[in-house]
């Protein structure tokens, strides 16, 4: 047997091995959910309006039972071990946390489905054996989808990518018109499935590894972390159409735990300055918000000439304003262009101070790049100011960072260099330069 033959065997008994677990387990705890909820005399229902007038496709559940197939087949189409581990970690972490909320927060479905005959009939009749209107929201049967969804366009050609988004598609709308699932539980279940794929991303969907962050970073942990709580409470209180603040509410929690934890390299953004799919949904009002604010200010601060071979601004908001531009990105919010002759990305949070060793790493990629080197933050004031002092030092362009800051202030009055800035530079101007 040749060699990559007996990698693929390898990684098929890997993948029989993970279904082998996590079938029983799937089949244990969705059935113990509904048992326990069925026991409860009062299983209340969250339903809009609007919903009478969602249509019952009998067809649909074609699309709806064809998730089985695709759970079964997802692990086959994983290339490594790592692969196929994460993919079973994701299933197995979206599997605990739906049933956890359905044992805290039950909920049932409150419709009753027509009469079915002939083929769909029978897959109505084999649904209806072993499940009940329970276990609604988050939906599991959306959440899974979103895990396999990522797992099945990995790797995939132009041609087979529509093909998946379509299919895709039909199941995500077919748990409404089967009358499965009320509206509540598709967004809910969507979000659960995007934390899960966020929470254990692949080693290149991320390009640095989490380090410490700085205790200056808590006030915006706290921040954050309260905002988050806020909405989420608003959103539990009032109910209806306020509920879709609890994606803001998860977003901001995220935000927060990389403030306190993980850095910027908790939002995941790629070494080529984009975010996945899944980061720019999960995240998208963080990421939003921090565009706007970003565009507000670039329009009335424009790129600085600091030198010959540096220019200090905000990340352009137009890839067309970056394609011919040698961009060095410091921020970890805001999407990177597209194209440019040259770009480098050192993914750091708003407010973050780079490291002595961040810097050098930066610095020193920089010599390679064609000039000028347009270095960016957001607002071209912090992040990126660090930078350019310390590519001023790098380059004996000043002796010192006192002379290096007060040429950059004179330059750029917006720059704000406080005394951790300073710590760092002077640092980074006594070990490396």
């Amino acid at each position: 047997m040749k060699t990559s033959d007996t990698q693929q065997a390898g990684l098929a008994k890997l993948g029989i091995f993970w279904l082998l677990f996590l079938s029983p387990l799937f089949s244990f705890t969705y059935l113990f959910a509904l048992h326990h909820t069925a026991l409860n005399p009062a299983v209340p229902s969250i339903v809009f309006e609007w919903e009478s007038h969602i249509p019952f496709w009998s067809w649909s559940i074609v699309p709806y039972w064809s998730i089985n197939l695709l759970y079964l087949g997802a692990f086959f189409v994983p290339r490594s071990r790592h692969e196929i581990h994460r993919l079973g970690v994701r299933l197995l972490t979206t599997q605990l946390i739906c049933i956890a909320i359905f044992l805290i927060y039950p909920l049932q479905f409150s419709w009753q489905r027509p009469e079915t005959s002939g083929l769909f009939g029978a897959l109505f009749s084999l649904l209806n054996t072993f499940d009940q209107p329970f276990n609604q929201a988050p939906s599991l049967h959306i959440a899974l989808l979103v895990v396999l969804w990522v797992t099945y366009l990995r790797g995939a050609p132009l041609v087979w990518r529509w093909i998946i988004h379509t299919w895709f598609i039909l199941i995500g709308i077919s748990v409404l018109t089967t009358w499965q699932h009320h509206f509540i539980d598709v967004p809910t279940g969507a979000l659960v499935g995007l934390v899960v794929v966020w929470m254990w991303p692949l080693n290149n969907d991320r390009q640095h590894r989490p380090h410490p962050v700085s205790a200056t970073l808590w006030p915006f942990a706290l921040a954050y972390g309260l905002s988050s709580l806020m909405l989420l409470v608003i959103a539990i209180k009032h109910g209806g159409v306020v509920l879709w603040l609890i994606w803001p509410a998860v977003s901001f929690g995220i935000v927060a735990l990389c403030y306190m934890k993980l850095g910027g390299a908790g939002l995941q953004k790629g070494i080529n300055g984009q975010f996945s799919a899944v980061g720019k949904w999960l995240l998208a009002p963080y990421l939003v918000g921090a565009r706007l604010n970003a565009n507000f200010w670039q329009w009335r601060w424009k790129a600085t000439r600091v030198h010959p071979d540096l220019v200090l601004s905000g990340l352009p908001s137009s890839y067309r304003d970056a394609e011919d531009l040698a961009i060095v990105d410091m921020t970890a919010e805001l999407s990177g262009p597209k194209k440019a002759a040259a770009y480098l990305n050192m993914p750091l949070l708003d407010m973050e101070v780079p490291s002595p060793e961040q810097c050098f790493l930066v610095i020193t990629a920089m010599q390679a790049m064609p000039k000028p080197i347009h270095v960016c933050c957001a607002l071209g004031c912090t992040r990126s100011a660090t930078i350019a002092v310390a590519w001023l030092l790098y380059t004996r362009q000043c002796p010192s960072v006192e002379v290096a800051i007060g040429l950059l202030a004179r330059r750029r009055p917006q720059v704000v260099l406080k005394a951790a800035h300073r710590q760092t530079l002077a640092v980074f101007h006594a070990n490396y330069c």
